[in-house]
């Protein structure tokens, strides 16, 4: 082969050297940049999938002192995810308290509902023999402490706006439930079935919200909190229904927690409040009975900054008191 074939020969080789080193370094280069990818696209899974479900206060509380404890449920805390309002259905017939035969109560005729319930002469314990408190484990540590045993209480821990149409736990006597009825073990009722089967009240106190706090559509809890109002109104069209702002939790707790603090409260508050003057029903400002200077709740409350002790029920019990509407 001639010398200059030779040379020639060579130089395509290298050539072809230079190209499959090329080759593999942007293939190794690719496979980096993949990797690399996936690890912060399964990083930031991680994290978002950690907010998405947050605890909420109700499953985090630890009971480790006798004077805070929340009685158990029957059933299991609830994981405060956000249901699609389509799911609530059953027996109860629920509708919208703005239907046209709804029914209000006499009350003043210049009463202003976009303010909360003014204080008002007090009242004495038999004032509640025909009344209704329905909530979650604030609500449980109320019947606890608060000392009316005269009055009725639909609570349990974990209970939101939206499960007071799905959870069974109410226990079924004394209840005119229908034989076709969906019921829970051992006939177990919802809030929303108790209201539709039991009695009637007179006065019905509600406060929801706390474990609602994670929800990113906070309409959808207002959403299920009216039908909650419109199905008390078309079974208990006397009663007084008197819907509670939701108690702030300790300083501690909001400044550590990015989902149950007092500003996320607030805003629940405010629409809670809105919600009041348009469905034309009472609203009380209980967080006025227990709350500091600063509007948190005293560090001293309860051992969690959530949940409180018999003290601060008996101050929620007296506020409530005197914080009435007569007609």
């Amino acid at each position: 082969m001639p010398v200059n074939d030779k040379i020639r020969q060579f130089i395509l080789e290298k050539r072809k050297d230079r190209r499959r080193k090329i080759a593999l370094t942007a293939a190794a280069s690719v496979s980096i940049t993949l990797v690399v990818s996936l690890s912060v696209i399964a990083s930031l899974m991680l994290v978002l999938g950690k907010h998405q479900t947050p605890k909420s206060p109700d499953e985090a509380a630890e009971t480790s002192a006798h004077e805070t404890s929340v009685p158990e449920s029957p059933r299991p805390a609830e994981t405060p995810s956000e249901p699609d309002p389509d799911d609530v259905t059953g027996d109860t017939g629920a509708e919208p308290s703005d239907s046209p035969d709804g029914h209000f109560i006499p009350v003043p005729p210049d009463y202003d509902y976009t303010k909360p319930v003014p204080e008002s002469p007090p009242v004495d314990k038999s004032f509640y023999d025909d009344a209704l408190f329905i909530g979650d484990s604030r609500t449980e540590g109320f019947r606890m402490f608060a000392g009316l045993n005269n009055a009725t209480f639909y609570s349990a821990k974990g209970l939101l706006a939206s499960t007071t149409f799905t959870d069974h736990f109410i226990p079924p006597d004394g209840f005119d439930v229908p034989s076709d009825a969906k019921t829970g073990e051992d006939g177990t009722l919802t809030v929303a079935q108790a209201i539709e089967y039991g009695p009637v009240f007179g006065k019905i106190y509600i406060m929801l919200g706390i474990n609602e706090l994670g929800w990113p559509n906070v309409q959808a809890f207002i959403g299920y909190y009216r039908q909650l109002i419109g199905l008390i109104r078309k079974h208990n069209p006397d009663a007084h229904i008197y819907v509670q702002l939701i108690i702030p939790v300790s300083k501690s707790k909001s400044d550590t927690d990015e989902i149950y603090n007092n500003e996320r409260i607030a805003l629940f508050n405010r629409l809670i409040a809105e919600m009041c003057a348009e469905e034309k029903v009472f609203y009380i400002n209980t967080p006025e009975a227990v709350v500091d200077e600063n509007g948190a709740l005293p560090e001293d409350a309860g051992i969690d900054g959530v949940h409180m002790k018999k003290l601060y029920c008996e101050r929620w019990r007296d506020y409530l008191f005197t914080h009435t509407v007569h007609s």
